[in-house]
């Protein structure tokens, strides 16, 4: 991932509409008076079901709406069960998703998903905002629904990126300032080094150059 510049995003709730699909579903089976509360509810069902055994996402979701149904004094039709799962392939995304995840990669950002659920799922999500994004990472990939294993994956990548950074950038300031101490330059070169460091993602990798400093502030 070494200069390249990466947007990161959850899927549902954030680019796809899931209180639309999921509340369109509670309607049709509850009634529209009821969808409402039901709807609220059951985004505090979900996550104590996902943090049980693992599930895939479309267990998840039938896990989730048979508790809310049983919980509620309501019957499940049969059949239906499995609805929120059946839905989730035309859940719409938000209206303005799409042209802002154009322009983000217009402007050079590379675009990843992190999401809880499953790969035929997410890609059915993604024809559904119609951006292709370079990078997917789904719980079941990893055998987990923890959104915190589903995203440790990239943030060891990222962390390491930031290291890299750091190396780069001390190699690069022949100097030492503040913090900054070097062995094998030891003194402080305003001439030379009273300037702010500046990383940009280059075609190659990052690239470094420095900046002016303005009026008297110190140099970073």
């Amino acid at each position: 991932m070494s200069g390249a510049r990466w947007a990161t995003f959850d899927c549902y709730g954030t680019l796809v509409d899931w209180n639309s699909g999921i509340g369109g579903q509670l309607e049709r089976l509850f009634g529209v008076e009821s969808a409402p509360r039901l709807l609220a509810r059951y985004h505090e069902l979900e996550p104590a079901v996902q943090g049980e055994a693992y599930r895939s996402y479309r267990e998840v979701l039938t896990e989730t709406l048979i508790r809310l149904a049983s919980e509620q004094g309501l019957a499940v039709p049969e059949g239906e069960e499995a609805a929120l799962a059946h839905s989730l392939p035309h859940w719409p995304s938000f209206p303005e998703v799409p042209a802002a995840l154009e322009e983000l990669r217009a402007r050079g950002w590379r675009l990843a998903i992190l999401s809880n659920t499953d790969r035929d799922l997410i890609a059915a999500s993604e024809r559904q905002i119609g951006v292709p994004f370079d990078l997917v990472i789904v719980a079941q990939d990893i055998g987990d629904s923890s959104t915190m294993l589903v995203t440790s994956g990239l943030e060891v990548a990222l962390m390491g990126l930031l290291a890299e950074l750091v190396v780069r950038s001390a190699l690069f300031r022949r100097e030492s300032r503040g913090h900054h101490l070097r062995t094998d330059h030891p003194a402080r070169d305003d001439a030379a080094w009273r300037a702010h460091t500046v990383v940009q993602a280059g075609a190659e990798g990052p690239e470094l150059a420095t900046a002016p400093v303005a009026d008297d502030r110190e140099a970073v």
